[in-house]
Order: structure tokens, then C-alpha cells, then sequence
């Protein structure tokens, strides 16, 4: 029997596989909030800046490196980035492509001309044609979205290790 959008409502082993999944994210964002809660005695991780337009995908990355105990800015879009960058000099930038006013492209190319020690930035974007990743060779890692969350964290924790500052 279809429902009203044409498609038949899920089976009771779809219905159990949904939950079964839901409790296993459940699970993991619990091991999360515990690491947090430990992570509030220890000494400050470095500071990361993620800039993406995507609210969903914004709060996963950013969540998910705070339950690792980094620092993490997030901005909806790139305005205050570069006054970000200036004031707080994170350890590195996540960025998304495709975003409102001053696109990722260009922010990159900003970040990269920054006078003082390089700054590292993890490219995070839908974009994955190979022209997109040509203009954005800039970047130290590219990765294409959806990228797992502990890829991420991966190439965060390869290229802190690098900072020289």
C-alpha cells in the first residue's frame, strides 16, 4: 500500500534497522558528551575555524571535533572569516566551496596570502569535479562531502601535528 508521496511506508525490519541505527548514533554522541565533559579539565586543543553554509554539516564536523577536545569556531558563511583569522589565528580551517557572498574559492585564495607562518586549510565541499579541485589546489587536503567524520579529524590531527607555530 503506497502512501500519499507514492512511496509504501517501511517495513518493520526497516523501521527496527532505523532505530537500531539511531541507537548506535545515540550511543556514539553519549561517548562524545563524556569525552567533553572530561576534555573541560584538561589544557585547550588547538583552535579550529569551520566555515560552511550548511547548517547540518556545520554543527556535525564541529561537534564531532569538540568531542576531541579542539577549540572550534563555526561560521554560517565567510564575512567574519578573515577578521576571525586576524584576531584568533587558528591552528587550521575547514571550508566549505559553495557559499553566500564571498565564495570559498576566493577565501582560500585570501588565507593562502596571509603574511606569517601558512595556514593550513581542509577543503570540505560537494564541489569534486576535477576543475573545482584544480581551484582549490591551494588546500592542503581535500575532501569531499559527505567525508567522514573521522577522516576529518585524521587529516585535523596530521596537520596540527605540522603547525610550526
Amino acid at each position: 500500500m503506497a502512501s500519499a508521496g507514492g512511496q509504501s511506508p517501511p517495513s518493520f525490519t526497516q523501521f527496527l534497522r532505523g532505530r537500531s541505527r539511531h541507537a548506535k548514533l545515540e550511543q556514539q554522541l553519549t561517548g562524545i558528551r563524556s569525552r567533553q565533559r572530561i576534555l573541560q579539565h584538561c589544557p585547550a586543543m588547538p583552535r579550529c575555524l569551520l566555515i560552511d553554509d550548511d547548517g547540518d554539516s556545520r554543527e556535525a564536523y564541529a561537534e564531532y571535533l569538540r568531542g576531541f577536545g579542539y577549540d572550534v569556531t563555526a561560521l554560517g558563511d565567510s564575512r567574519g572569516a578573515m577578521a576571525d583569522i586576524a584576531v584568533h589565528r587558528p591552528a587550521l580551517v575547514l571550508l566549505d566551496l559553495q557559499m553566500p557572498f564571498v565564495d570559498g574559492f576566493e577565501l582560500l585564495r585570501r588565507i593562502k596570502t596571509l603574511p606569517g607562518p601558512p595556514l593550513p586549510v581542509i577543503v570540505i565541499s560537494a564541489c569534486a569535479f576535477p576543475a573545482d579541485r584544480q581551484r582549490a589546489a591551494a588546500c592542503d587536503v581535500f575532501l569531499s562531502k559527505p567525508a567522514a567524520p573521522h577522516e576529518v579529524l585524521e587529516h585535523v590531527r596530521q596537520l596540527v601535528a605540522q603547525d610550526p607555530a
